[in-house]
């Protein structure tokens, strides 16, 4: 089993990018051939929202934090992520909606909340082995044809030191696409219960039955790999921002970006609409304001659009 251990989430995204660039041989998929590391084992331990910066990968950042709150929101329409990402129906089996919607199986598909089961749980137990979340249904083995099966399988809890950890069990990472979103969503996830139960953000750990990079995405991370300088990785966003996600989750889910109170999110998700509308660069004003989210987006045009932010 490969292991991914550190207290930096870009350096940690970093190292397996590498690793699974040292592909031998393909492995036929699903959804196209692929390089199969096996099982992994990823672990990240600081106070960060664990949104990987490595430059030249241009993360969409605006997905991010729409697919954060969307999960916390308990949601599973498809019309909130198709805003960000335009081709996002691909995996919805109605067009409407997702059948993997974490959010929605975790407040609704087992017919109780299972997020405030495992507050309670802690609150009243705080060493309880058994604050654990159910993603994956035994029903989803009989959907085989839908285009959105759970990739993670369950998210467990525990406290240790005064602090909550959280371990999430996946059955099938994509390196390449899924794991810097994966380490937020769920990081927004783990802070959401420390601050319910008023306790520090301790180690997040991510075990992986299939960590793989698929063929069509080999010459990106070879890109990315020979351009990024892993000893330059040190742009972290602060925990401050779920609490900005949560306040302002109605807003950024309806589509209402003006009404947002949190500064810097009014000014990403607007920014990013008059963007969509001019596909000009020169969309994103007072980028000096916001210099963190700035670097993001700054990374996210050059490396989709080949724009050029003066950072």
């Amino acid at each position: 089993m490969k292991v991914f251990n550190g207290n930096n989430y870009s350096k940690n995204y970093y190292d397996i990018l590498v690793e699974c660039s040292k592909f031998e041989h393909n492995l036929e998929s699903r959804v196209g051939n692929c390089f199969d590391l096996g099982t992994a084992y990823i672990s990240v331990n600081n106070q960060s929202c664990g949104l990987p910066f490595v430059k030249g990968r241009g993360l969409n950042i605006f997905f991010a934090i729409m697919e954060a709150a969307w999960i916390l929101s308990g949601s599973n329409k498809l019309s909130p992520l198709e805003e960000i990402i335009s081709n996002y129906h691909k995996f919805s089996d109605d067009k409407e909606t997702l059948n993997g919607a974490y959010g929605y199986r975790i407040f609704n598909t087992f017919g109780f909340n299972q997020l405030e089961a495992v507050i309670e749980e802690l609150r009243n137990k705080p060493n309880s082995r058994r604050s654990v979340i159910s993603l994956y249904s035994a029903d989803d083995l009989n959907k085989s044809e839908s285009l959105d099966i759970p990739c993670n399988l369950s998210i467990l809890f525990k406290i240790r030191s005064n602090k909550l950890e959280m371990t999430v069990l996946n059955r099938s990472n994509d390196a390449y696409k899924g794991i810097p979103y994966n380490l937020f969503v769920f990081r927004a996830i783990q802070y959401y219960v420390a601050k319910k139960l008023s306790l520090s953000l301790g180690e997040q750990r991510h075990f992986t039955d299939s960590l793989h990079l698929y063929e069509e995405d080999f010459s990106e991370v070879s890109r990315i790999i020979e351009s990024a300088n892993s000893d330059a990785i040190n742009i972290e966003l602060d925990l401050i921002l779920f609490d900005e996600i949560i306040q302002d989750n109605h807003n950024i889910l309806e589509l209402n970006w003006e009404r947002i109170s949190s500064e810097r999110l009014r000014w990403l998700f607007t920014s990013f609409a008059l963007f969509k509308k001019t596909k000009d660069a020169a969309s994103f004003k007072n980028i000096d304001k916001f210099p963190i989210l700035s670097q993001y987006i700054g990374d996210w045009l050059k490396a989709h659009y080949n724009f050029t932010l003066d950072l």
